[in-house]
């Protein structure tokens, strides 16, 4: 289905019909530790996918299947940073590595749209220790959020 959409990116005349039968499949996957990752051995590519695919078209139905690739599939879609919707990783947050290996993006990738959930940004927080200088983008986010719940007097 990848290289499918990737031919898509290519053959922008392709109808939307044909999009919907060949690429909704994979939403179908059950939402286990092993099928995040199974997935994610091939859509770990998917926001070079996104990034390639952007087009000044609006409604492109590829990039509806793309966004909806990524809501789905949260650990292959960090730095997708369009999407703005909570990501659910109830399907994998149970296994320690794949936990850890969606943090590392995260902090390799800035994404602080994934900060939101109180899991992922303790399990962030604690990846750089004492050493805040490794992931300055996302210590200030954090700080400057704080500040914004202190108060300004604060």
């Amino acid at each position: 289905m990848f290289y499918r959409a990737c031919q898509f990116v290519v053959m922008r005349n392709a109808p939307p019909q044909q999009l919907d039968e060949e690429l909704k499949e994979i939403q179908y996957f059950p939402d286990t530790p092993e099928s995040h990752y199974a997935v994610d051995l091939v859509f770990r590519f998917l926001p070079d996918l996104f990034r390639l695919s952007k087009s000044m078209m609006e409604n492109d139905p590829l990039l509806k299947h793309l966004n909806d690739w990524a809501n789905r599939w949260p650990l292959s879609s960090v730095g997708i940073k369009e999407i703005s919707v909570p990501f659910p990783i109830e399907g994998f947050v149970d296994c320690p590595g794949l936990l850890r290996l969606y943090c590392d993006r995260i902090l390799a990738r800035n994404d602080v749209s994934r900060l939101a959930d109180p899991r992922v940004r303790t399990l962030v927080e604690a990846s750089w220790g004492m050493y805040s200088e490794l992931a300055p983008n996302i210590h200030n986010h954090i700080q400057h959020e704080i500040k914004q719940q202190d108060g300004p007097d604060n």
